[in-house]
């Protein structure tokens, strides 16, 4: 993201806080994490409105920023979203790229739709309101596997995150230690991805190396993935720290 497109994203939080102190809520997005942590930051300078990041599923990392009065709570049922349900034969393996490409094939711009979450036989993805009915009606197909659209179940069970248990040893809890665990990676090489950006604690970005983390911290890289870091770290012998955390698939 350029310094222009920060420029844009903030006159447009500045315009939604504005607009809703003095005419109801705004939305923006949806955000990516380097979009929410730009926004974030700006909005520890305002006291005149509430703000709320929400984005249909729990931890999202693609949200909706809502802009609300400080006299309107900020509820997730407020928001302009709706998650729709797409299901396709359980031999026909999709992944998050072949649904996101459909989506985008019907000529959406890519903050129309949130996060995807791919189940056996079915997927999940949360859109902005307005264009759900459009959505529901065009979207047929994920390249060559048809696809049957609806309304997704409020109380329907997600499906888990896939995810992997790993672990490995770290010298210490700095930032650039965990990163080159995780991304295997030297340090200096892990530093460097920090320092340009591409990593987020807890959906927030940072850029200093020696930021500390530690258990129940989310760790995402943009172009590498997402890790929860676990709880339960132990010593070697060696007066280093085994890492338990969990990847992403």
């Amino acid at each position: 993201m350029t310094d222009r497109e920060d420029e844009l994203l903030l006159s447009r939080l500045k315009d939604a806080v504005r607009a809703a102190a003095f005419g109801g809520p705004r939305f923006i997005g949806f955000l990516d994490e380097r979009q929410r942590s730009v926004l974030t930051g700006a909005l520890r300078r305002q006291s005149d409105v509430q703000a709320v990041f929400y984005g249909g599923f729990p931890d999202a990392q693609r949200t909706l920023l809502g802009i609300f009065p400080v006299e309107v709570p900020g509820t997730e049922d407020r928001f302009p979203l709706r998650v729709l349900r797409a299901e396709f034969r359980r031999q026909d393996s999709l992944s998050h790229r072949d649904i996101l490409g459909a989506l985008m094939g019907l000529e959406l711009k890519r903050e129309a739709v949130g996060d995807i979450q791919i189940g056996e036989g079915r997927a999940f993805f949360a859109v902005r309101a307005e264009l759900a009915d459009f959505i529901l009606h065009n979207l047929t197909k994920a390249g060559r596997v048809g696809l049957r659209l609806s309304e997704a179940d409020p109380a329907e069970e997600l499906p888990e995150q896939r995810t992997e248990a790993l672990s490995g040893v770290v010298a210490s809890l700095r930032l650039d230690c965990v990163i080159a665990l995780l991304c295997k990676k030297s340090r200096s090489d892990a530093a460097e991805l920090i320092r340009s950006g591409r990593c987020f604690v807890n959906h927030v970005q940072v850029q200093s190396p020696a930021e500390k983390v530690s258990g129940g911290d989310s760790i995402s890289v943009r172009g590498v993935g997402k890790f929860l870091l676990q709880d339960g770290l132990s010593e070697t012998q060696k007066g280093r720290i085994r890492l338990p955390y969990l990847k992403y698939l």
